[in-house]
């Protein structure tokens, strides 16, 4: 039986081929790339710093809850499909009975540590951070309430659906939670992984909506 002899490689590197690992850096990246742009009507950019931490509690203790919440961070627990403004630029959304979405833009971000701070380390409150997690697109233009109710089952008429409202859906078979923030303006949540996809499906929308009015 003969062995075949494999080659060796011997690898030499000079001190140029180096790089310290001091001058290597870590850049952040966003969800979302080439914005802000416009597509027909509607204007699309991104939320790139938006804290957000899910707070969850038992349905009984949400009395409870409100009350520190009220004396914590000055503002109420929002109903279901409502946001409350607290201080510090945070904001309540209320997705369920039991589950309030705590988000805040800006450098200053805002984590579950941060909150058990504030509210004192209560008991029965459950605290998770999100933002890493999730994306927000915002969307404003004269006919964006068109193009979103092309993507999902709500009805976005300014009667059913006013400003300060926010509700989770489907948009696009993508799961989404959206605000609306303005007459013409929505916030759109949806998880990191999701984002390209979402962006691609409403300036798809958007588009078409476009060349529908040139007609």
């Amino acid at each position: 039986m003969r062995f075949r002899s494999v080659p060796r490689i011997l690898l030499i590197l000079t001190e140029s081929d180096c790089v310290s690992s001091s001058t290597m850096t870590l850049e952040t990246t966003t969800a979302y790339t080439g914005l802000p742009r416009t597509v027909g009507e509607v204007t699309l950019r991104e939320v790139g710093n938006r804290s957000i931490v899910c707070m969850a509690f038992a349905v009984a203790a949400r009395d409870a809850v409100d009350t520190l919440c009220e004396s914590a961070l000055g503002a109420n627990l929002p109903a279901v499909g409502k946001v409350s403004r607290a201080q510090d630029g945070l904001t309540l959304l209320g997705l369920q009975h039991d589950q309030i979405w705590c988000t805040r833009d800006g450098a200053d971000r805002v984590d579950e540590k941060c909150l058990l701070v504030k509210l004192g380390y209560p008991d029965g409150i459950y605290l998770t951070n999100q933002g890493d997690g999730w994306s927000t697109l915002v969307l404003d233009g004269g006919n964006v309430t068109a193009v979103l109710e092309r993507l999902c089952l709500l009805d976005l008429d300014l009667r059913s659906f006013p400003v300060g409202m926010v509700a989770r859906t489907v948009m696009d078979h993508m799961s989404t939670v959206i605000v609306r923030t303005g007459e013409s303006t929505f916030d759109i949540m949806t998880p990191r992984s999701f984002a390209s996809s979402l962006l691609h499906a409403i300036e798809n929308v958007a588009l078409h909506i476009h060349n529908e009015s040139r007609l």
